[in-house]
C-alpha cells in the first residue's frame, strides 16, 4: 500500500493570477458585490482600490504568486504535483453586457510553458 507521502495532489482550480498574470477585477459591479458581501470581512464591506488590493494580497488573502517559478516553489513545499490553470470567461449579463473576465489562451499557454510540465 502506498504511503500518504507518496501520493501527490492535483489542484484543479487555479487562475492565471496564481502564476504571475496581473488582474484587477473590482472595476466590475459583480466583483464589487462580492467584496461587499462574500468577502466583507476581508475588504471591509467595499471594493478595494488597486493599492488596497495589493496590500490585502501581501497580508495573505488571495496572494497569488508573482511568477510561475514562485508557484512551482510553493507546489514543491506543499506537495502538489500539478495545478490546472482555468481558462475563465465571464459575461456580465445584468450590469455591463460584456465579457468582464477573460484569460486569453495564448497568455495561459505562456504560463503553462514555464511550468516545467506541471501546469495543465
Amino acid at each position: 500500500m502506498a504511503e500518504l507521502a507518496d501520493i501527490k495532489a492535483v489542484d484543479i482550480m487555479n487562475y492565471p493570477t496564481e502564476a504571475g498574470y496581473e488582474e484587477y477585477m473590482f472595476d466590475w459591479e459583480e466583483f464589487k458585490i462580492m467584496a461587499r458581501s462574500t468577502f466583507k470581512t476581508q475588504f471591509g464591506g467595499q471594493a478595494p482600490t488597486r493599492e488596497q488590493f495589493k496590500k490585502i494580497k501581501e497580508q495573505g488573502f488571495m496572494p497569488g504568486h508573482n511568477s510561475p517559478e514562485e508557484l512551482l516553489k510553493t507546489m514543491d513545499e506543499v506537495g502538489f504535483e500539478y495545478v490546472v490553470l482555468t481558462d475563465v470567461k465571464m459575461w456580465s449579463y445584468y450590469y455591463h453586457h460584456q465579457v468582464i473576465m477573460e484569460y486569453p489562451i495564448d497568455e495561459i499557454n505562456k504560463i503553462v510553458k514555464k511550468g516545467k510540465g506541471r501546469f495543465i
